[in-house]
């Protein structure tokens, strides 16, 4: 039996071929930066509202007005590591980090500051526990499909 080689495909359909094949990675490069660009928003609002709340807390406290129970109840205050769990000390390496505002994934989902008070060998730490705030990774994949999806 003698095979015939295959004829080339025309010049149709290489355009064809070739215009689907660039909409398509042009789909998932924009979904990729979509994605990132929300990521990056996200993370940027609960930084701005851990700072917000650290600065209220600072000074608060300079003026001896520190209310404990007016801060909201996503928020873990503490002047020193007496009020935070000690799991969450060792988790979060708290005694080492310098000061700064910090995020993380384990053992909670949250995004932190450590300050230095004034003239004490103390440390404030603002502590937001983002674990219900944040789009979980299947909320993401869904936003994904549903960009990638009329591409095909």
């Amino acid at each position: 039996m003698i095979m015939k080689p295959k004829k080339p495909l025309n010049l149709k359909s290489r355009i064809i071929l070739t215009l689907c094949s660039f909409s398509l990675m042009l789909t998932l490069t924009f979904t990729g930066l979509i994605v990132m660009t929300g990521t990056i928003a996200q993370d940027s609002i609960f930084n701005i509202e851990v700072k917000k709340i650290t600065s209220v807390v600072y000074s608060d406290y300079l003026n001896n007005r520190f209310e404990p129970d007016s801060i909201p109840d996503k928020f873990m205050v503490s002047i020193g590591l007496g009020g935070i769990p000690e799991t969450l000390i060792q988790s979060l390496d708290l005694k080492t980090l310098p000061e700064g505002i910090y995020e993380s994934q384990s053992p909670i989902d949250c995004h932190f500051t450590i300050t230095r008070l004034p003239n004490l060998s103390e440390r404030l730490y603002v502590i937001y526990d983002v674990t219900e705030l944040e789009l979980p990774l299947s909320a993401e994949s869904f936003q994904i499909i549903i960009v990638i999806f009329p591409a095909i």
